[in-house]
């Protein structure tokens, strides 16, 4: 515990890095991966068919990924290192010791990346006609550095999950190329497609007067969807394969739904992409054309495509998330920053004299309450809120109601065996007496009491 614990209360720290998470997870894959290559073909059309409307389009399109990239982009990625790095500093330490030269490298790939957008949309106007082959490779260049970008950040991300052999030999590049990296890698690149794809049709039926020009755009749009869907269906299955028997079994928990549910509602999704996709292909004058009717159809349909792809962007970092549990870095660190390593010593030492910031150091008569508060805040407020202002399923402070000291006690106490999910409560006996007395003093009146049994209370 060589760091100061982060905590929000009401919010919870987890959903504050999951909003800033998933708003750049989205920018990343939908803006810079699959925009970039969305405005390349595009380009390319223009290039091949001398279609000057559409090459017109591509560049007021290439626009609005240029700024969304480069600012709130750019922006929320330095999110991601100031609310993980508060909320998680034990665990991106230990990354960064890992992948140090692997982020370097990113680092490097994501300043080429800004520099060929940069070229790539202010040279558009100048890079005409035997030049405009020169320009169209400035566009494959800027394509490929954000893809790279991805293909680093992938790995780091999937040997959360799965570090593989890299728990026993401590090797980078067993830790990199772990079990989940390409099936992660793959259906990622190809939501990437399908966000973009969602994004250009639906900027294409609102911007767009001219119905030919939105045949057009949707037919080359539709077609990379199409391809999309289909590699959605199966890098999906194969990613889906390759998570651990044990984090699969969770993914109903994380979920709420039942396997036969999550069947329907993802493979579902995406053969209503793939159905949208063949509709703009084989008719794209009939979602192009004109008139306030057809116009709503055609808008409606690609805000369906958008909001699917959207989901499976919150659903994946959102499951990927969960179910990684009780580890932050699975078999290596438990959510809660303590190294599966330190179990035992801290057993027999205690978690208070071994925590750098923490201003109690031991429990003492009159002050358990204190010593209880302030373990929950090493040991379980970086996944529990004691309050939270909309989810009752969190608030400790609902959940609790009925429970006495000693029920909390014995609970907590072997509540890795109850609940494989949650880590093991580490530290003395004397620390966890005052934790449960701590916990017992959290309902407050005017909770209504529901969860008056184990089956109900503290399990996630």
């Amino acid at each position: 515990m060589e760091f100061p614990v982060f905590t929000l209360d009401q919010f919870g720290s987890g959903s504050l890095i999951a909003l800033v998470a998933i708003v750049h997870v989205l920018i990343s894959h939908g803006a810079a991966v699959g925009g970039s290559i969305m405005v390349v073909a595009l380009e390319t059309y223009a290039m091949k068919h001398k279609d000057l409307e559409m090459d017109d389009f591509a560049h007021r399109l290439l626009k609005y990924f240029f700024v969304v990239t480069t600012a709130v982009g750019a922006l929320t990625g330095v999110g991601i290192w100031l609310t993980t790095g508060v909320v998680q500093p034990a665990a991106i330490g230990s990354m960064l010791r890992v992948f140090f030269w692997f982020w370097f490298t990113e680092w490097i790939v994501f300043v080429s990346e800004v520099v060929f957008i940069l070229l790539y949309y202010f040279t558009w106007p100048k890079l005409t006609g035997a030049k405009k082959v020169l320009h169209r490779n400035i566009g494959i260049a800027y394509a490929v550095s954000s893809w790279l970008t991805m293909t680093l950040i992938t790995g780091i991300l999937a040997f959360m999950l799965t570090p593989g052999a890299w728990l026993s030999d401590g090797s980078r590049w067993d830790a990199f190329f772990n079990p989940t990296y390409l099936p992660s890698l793959a259906f990622r690149t190809f939501l990437a497609l399908a966000l973009a794809s969602g994004f250009t049709m639906l900027y294409t039926q609102i911007t767009v007067r001219k119905a030919e020009l939105r045949a057009r755009v949707s037919g080359v749009a539709s077609r990379v969807l199409a391809g999309a869907g289909v590699m959605m269906f199966l890098t999906g299955y194969w990613y889906y394969q390759s998570v651990p028997g044990g984090a699969r079994a969770l993914i109903q928990w994380a979920t709420a739904l039942s396997p036969q549910q999550f069947d329907l509602i993802n493979y579902g999704g995406i053969f209503l992409v793939f159905l949208f996709a063949m509709v703009a292909i084989f008719y794209p004058m009939r979602l192009a054309a004109s008139g306030r009717i057809n116009r709503v159809i055609g808008v409606t349909a690609s805000l369906l495509v958008m909001a699917l792809a959207v989901f499976y962007v919150g659903e994946i970092e959102m499951v990927r998330e969960s179910i990684r549990k009780p580890y932050v870095i699975s078999g290596y660190m438990y959510a809660n920053g303590i190294r599966v390593s330190d179990v035992e010593r801290l057993d027999t030492e205690g978690i208070l004299p071994n925590a750098r910031f923490s201003p109690i150091q031991q429990v003492t008569p009159g002050q358990e309450i204190e010593a209880g508060r302030e373990v929950f805040r090493l040991e379980c407020q970086s996944c529990h809120v004691l309050h939270n202002f909309a989810r009752q399923r969190r608030d400790l402070a609902f959940r609790l109601q009925g429970w006495n000291e000693t029920t909390i006690y014995n609970y907590v106490k072997n509540l890795h065996q109850a609940r494989a999910f949650m880590p093991p409560f580490v530290g003395t006996d004397q620390e966890l007496r005052a934790l449960s007395k701590f916990l017992a003093t959290v309902p407050t009146e005017g909770t209504t009491a529901t969860a008056g049994s184990p089956a109900g209370g503290i399990h996630e």
